[in-house]
This record gives structure tokens, C-alpha cells and sequence, in this order.
């Protein structure tokens, strides 16, 4: 089985890790620096877990604004439609009566 490449660099930079600690870790692992790694994974487990909840709240409220836009625009075509209804029935009132 090949060995699985491991950006360093990357890693540093994601979990907030100095590179010398995570290539030690790599090299010459200790209970310590295994310790800190995994303390590193959780907090971005625990940031990413709740980044994906504060997304789905917003993906539901954006969802019921647009709902609720929708339903506001039907209602505002349907009253103006009545309104140009009532408007021409007015005019045609008005024709009809010669003035």
C-alpha cells in the first residue's frame, strides 16, 4: 500500500501548528505531540460543525425570505390587477354614460 503524501505546510497553516512541531510529530511522534494534533483536529472539527450549522440556518431563512417575497409579489399582482380591472370598468362606466 503506497504511503499517503502529507502536506506539512498545509496543515500548518489550517490547524494553526508550527511545521517544525507537525514534521516531529511525523518523525519522532510522542504522546504530547500526537496530544496536540488531535486537540488541533478537534477545534477545526468543532469550527467546520458549526460553520455547516450556521449554513443551514441561513440556507432555511433564506429560504423563507424567498417564500415569503414570492407570496408578497403574488399578492401585490393580484391588487394590482383588481385595481386595473376596477379602473377600466370605471372608464367603461364613464363611456357609457357620455362623459
Amino acid at each position: 500500500m503506497a504511503a499517503a503524501t502529507v502536506d506539512i505546510g498545509f496543515l500548518s497553516g489550517y490547524l494553526n501548528i508550527p511545521q517544525p512541531t507537525l514534521e516531529e510529530t511525523l518523525d519522532a511522534p510522542t504522546a504530547e505531540l500526537v496530544r496536540a494534533v488531535l486537540v488541533a483536529v478537534t477545534t477545526k472539527a468543532r469550527e467546520h460543525q458549526d460553520l455547516e450549522a450556521d449554513k443551514h440556518q441561513v440556507d432555511t431563512e433564506l429560504e423563507a425570505a424567498i417564500r415569503g417575497s414570492e407570496t408578497r409579489s403574488k399578492e401585490l399582482k393580484e391588487a394590482a390587477d383588481r385595481a386595473l380591472k376596477e379602473a377600466n370598468e370605471l372608464c367603461e362606466k364613464l363611456a357609457s354614460e357620455g362623459i
